[in-house]
């Protein structure tokens, strides 16, 4: 067990030294902003124009959708695909490590990284909850909320295998985004 953690932590702390890793963050808090901007304009309007729960303009707009589809590739391209590249996939494979520990290690950092995405939108909640702070209690219904952060995780989960397994079919990083990408948007 000790060989999977160790390998976790040098696949997340590596997601921590690329610069696309914080490219994709800053893009998907920026984008995740906008839309908190307009489902807050759209929660103080009154009358037609305003909306019944948050979570459909945040999780429900086609410019959350772009990002979202862009995000696993970004993140899986370079998991196995690098290390074929650059020739140390054999050097980690004769490792006292086994398969299926390099493939769960790989995959369990980059869902790290992809929960660390989604951790600053909680901050949205309160405001989003309609939350009372005398009381501590939520004007709007959460579970839509919580069922959307729910079903976010798991597409993410889904994209990011897939991602992953395309990742170690390929040798070129560029390729393996390009591949996801296109699969990925099957799904979406």
């Amino acid at each position: 067990m000790r060989p999977l953690v160790t390998l976790i932590k040098r696949e997340f702390t590596a997601y921590f030294l690329s610069p696309i890793a914080y490219v994709t963050l800053a893009v998907f808090l920026l984008v995740t902003g906008m839309l908190f901007g307009k489902a807050l304009e759209l929660l103080t309007q009154s009358g037609t124009r305003g909306i019944e729960y948050p979570m459909q303009i945040l999780l429900g707009d086609e410019k959350f959708w772009l990002v979202f589809s862009l995000i696993p590739p970004l993140l899986t391209m370079r998991l196995l695909a690098e290390e074929r590249g650059t020739g140390t996939l054999e050097l980690l494979m004769t490792a006292p490590i086994r398969d299926w520990q390099v493939v769960a290690g790989k995959y369990i950092a980059c869902l790290m990284f992809y929960i660390t995405l989604w951790i600053p939108t909680v901050a949205y909640l309160p405001v989003l909850l309609d939350i009372d702070w005398a009381t501590g209690n939520a004007r709007i219904d959460s579970w839509p909320v919580v069922t959307s952060y729910i079903g976010a995780f798991f597409a993410g989960a889904m994209f990011l295998a897939i991602g992953l397994y395309v990742s170690s079919l390929v040798k070129s990083q560029l390729v393996a985004a390009m591949i996801s990408l296109i699969v990925g948007l099957i799904f979406v």
